[in-house]
């Protein structure tokens, strides 16, 4: 089927987090996944209901999709088979605790060792705290509590007497994506942006591009 990958992830992710953030421990969240009939023989309706115990709400994803056969979908490229990132440390600033259980899964399936940071503050005092060169690269979200992304990175870029805070990748990770989120990203001293949810073609191109692997 036609479809976009990436946003149908992103209104999941979202629907998702909301759940469990309000549903306390020995709550129940529900996901089902259907499908049904379309208009006509060429498209289905692809259903998502999520419902839990905290806000005690169902919520119902109706998506109409046109079938298609295999010849019409869009080749992609499958650059993660190809880069061995066997080994590379990162760390991981993410204050949302979905997000970053995903993200640490899809990361540590390709071999990547994690470092997960709950929020701005924790970020800088693991980066100081661990000798030199402890971390190939930091993959930093933007709008955290205590410390945002972009103050994060823009002071580890000045401390003094530690070559590797200048010269370390950090690559933003926000749902913005607009150019004046990327030019501020780029401002605050970071090396690229991803957009979220995170798709593991762009990640290792980023890891790749900037680690020249």
């Amino acid at each position: 089927m036609l479809a976009d990958a990436v946003r149908i992830r992103e209104v999941l992710v979202n629907i998702l987090g909301n759940a469990v953030k309000f549903t306390d421990d020995g709550g129940t969240i529900t996901f089902e996944a259907s499908y049904h009939p379309g208009v006509d023989a060429q498209h289905i309706v692809v259903r998502y209901r999520v419902s839990d115990t905290g806000e005690g709400s169902t919520f119902t994803v109706e998506l109409p999709l046109e079938l298609t056969d295999e010849s019409k979908i869009q080749k992609q490229d499958h650059p993660v088979a190809n880069v061995d990132l066997t080994g590379v440390k990162i760390l991981l600033a993410e204050d949302n605790d979905l997000n970053a259980e995903i993200a640490m899964v899809q990361l540590e399936e390709q071999g990547i060792r994690v470092t997960r940071a709950s929020d701005g503050k924790e970020a800088m005092k693991t980066f100081t705290e661990n000798p030199p060169d402890t971390f190939d690269m930091i993959f930093m979200d933007i709008m955290m509590p205590e410390m945002n992304g972009y103050e994060v990175t823009e002071t580890i870029r000045s401390i003094p007497d530690r070559p590797d805070a200048h010269r370390i990748p950090i690559i933003a990770m926000t749902a913005n994506a607009f150019a004046e989120d990327v030019q501020a990203s780029l401002d605050a001293g970071m090396n690229g942006h991803l957009s979220k949810p995170i798709v593991m073609e762009e990640v290792v191109k980023a890891i790749a591009r900037n680690l020249n692997r």
